[in-house]
């Protein structure tokens, strides 16, 4: 639904200090609690910073993906030198 309206990037609703009413009735949000957490960007920076550390692990993850693709066609290799 954000990013339908343009919310791509949540560090941009940290500067921006939350959501306003008529945002929120323009994504049609009715729901009172739902819109109290959306004024106040509740949970927003704990978010963003447990996002980050996954994108650092999965680099990490992706890099070593990397290093065992190549060793298994390095692998597929040998096994037609020995038939």
């Amino acid at each position: 639904m954000f990013f339908n309206e343009g919310f791509d990037d949540a560090n941009f609703l940290l500067t921006t200090g939350g959501l306003d009413d008529k945002t929120l009735d323009a994504m049609q949000i009715q729901k009172a609690g739902h819109r109290a957490k959306l004024q106040k960007l509740y949970q927003l920076k704990e978010f963003l910073h447990v996002e980050s550390e996954d994108e650092g692990s999965e680099e990490e993850s992706d890099s070593s993906g990397d290093s065992d693709e190549e060793s298994n066609s390095d692998e597929s290799g040998s096994d037609d030198e020995s038939s």
